[in-house]
């Protein structure tokens, strides 16, 4: 089996501008035939974690490494200088823009008296944070996507507004993280959300409405931007076939609130149902 010494190579790197490729020269007194490539980062501040005053040379036979060493190297790259107590706000300058997918798994209880309705739903929050971006053609590397745990990355502090608190034990929650090589991080969040809702009139022949608003409970327009909708009607495909309700529609739309010393953004989520009347 051919063997390779780990050596340490001068590397001098070259800031060519935003946006733009940053030029690699490697010094060495010896000639392996190995060639640094130059990659693609964004914004104004190379990311410190992958670009060090020296490099690590690894073994060209490291493409056939498995799976955890990679992952664990590039974790350990990524996490280096990253703070997820910190809003990634963009380099730029701009607020952070945040994605919310609200997906309605059941209706588990509508209580007509009290016009309560209790639902289930995954809540997926996505964002783009540039401290967590990577190339995945390096060899050290070759990931096109990693998982973090929930508290090695910055979470959106996203509310239920209407949430009245519901009488049965939360879910449990995934503890891990996507991040794709991007710097897209997307977390998923499991909750049972019980709300006022306008329920007197349901019947078989009678539909419900109700809303369900969720916002970011501490940062302003200044720092957070939650992104337009991409569809008027959000993912259905989770709903529970075996649910005693039909899902006729949901709608999603975004809302700004303006407040005497700053502004605040919402998704309001509307979302229909019905009785599921059994066959005669």
């Amino acid at each position: 089996m051919r063997s390779h010494k780990r050596r340490i190579l001068q590397v001098t790197m070259m800031h060519v501008g935003p946006n733009s490729t940053v030029g690699v020269t490697v010094a060495d007194d010896q000639n392996y035939g190995l060639k640094l490539r130059p990659f693609f980062y964004r914004g104004t501040k190379l990311h410190s974690n992958l670009l060090n005053a020296s490099f690590k040379i690894v073994s060209p036979d490291g493409a056939g490494e498995n799976y955890s060493i990679r992952h664990r190297r590039l974790v350990e790259a990524l996490l280096e200088n990253h703070d997820p107590e910190v809003i990634p706000v963009p380099t730029n300058g701009d607020p952070l823009n945040v994605s919310l997918t609200l997906f309605l798994v059941d209706i588990l209880e509508v209580d007509i008296e009290s016009n309560q309705v209790e639902f289930l739903f995954y809540l997926n929050k996505e964002y783009i944070d540039e401290t967590l971006v990577w190339d995945p053609e390096m060899d050290i590397f070759n990931l096109d996507a990693v998982r973090l745990r929930r508290k090695q990355v910055w979470q959106p502090d996203v509310v239920f507004q209407d949430d009245i608190g519901s009488l049965s034990h939360q879910p449990e929650q995934s503890d891990l993280v996507e991040i794709k090589h991007d710097g897209t991080v997307t977390i998923t969040d499991k909750r049972r959300i019980r709300t006022l809702c306008q329920v007197y009139a349901l019947s078989d022949r009678h539909a419900a409405i109700c809303e369900v608003k969720v916002a970011p409970s501490s940062y302003d327009r200044s720092l957070l931007w939650l992104n337009q909708p991409t569809q008027t009607t959000p993912n259905g495909m989770l709903f529970s076939p075996a649910s005693k309700y039909q899902l006729l529609e949901i709608r999603a739309r975004k809302d700004t609130l303006h407040y005497q010393t700053a502004s605040y953004e919402e998704m309001v989520f509307t979302i229909t149902f019905g009785r599921i009347t059994p066959p005669e």
